[in-house]
């Protein structure tokens, strides 16, 4: 699986993308990551980062659930993707 998660991203084109973009980070992390970010935003101008609890591999993770919920609910609000009603 992971094998095949690296091929995938080394054969993927970056390229433009005028839309918003919400970049969900985890606040633990290895520094080199914010070399990525440096590069995304080259090619996406309106990317928004939030920092959110735990690592890579513990962001999903019952005690960062909710803080988690919450970020990607806020962020699809601002975007104008979650309606009223699903508020």
């Amino acid at each position: 699986m992971l094998r095949r998660s690296e091929e995938a991203f080394n054969r993927h084109v970056w390229g433009p993308y005028a839309g918003p973009v919400s970049y969900f980070r985890a606040r633990r992390r290895i520094p080199v990551i914010m070399n990525q970010l440096y590069a995304l935003r080259r090619v996406v101008p309106d990317l928004t980062v939030v920092d959110v609890p735990g690592a890579h591999h513990d962001l999903l993770a019952a005690e960062h659930a909710a803080e988690l919920a919450a970020r990607v609910s806020e962020a699809l609000r601002v975007s104008g993707v979650m309606a009223a009603s699903d508020r």
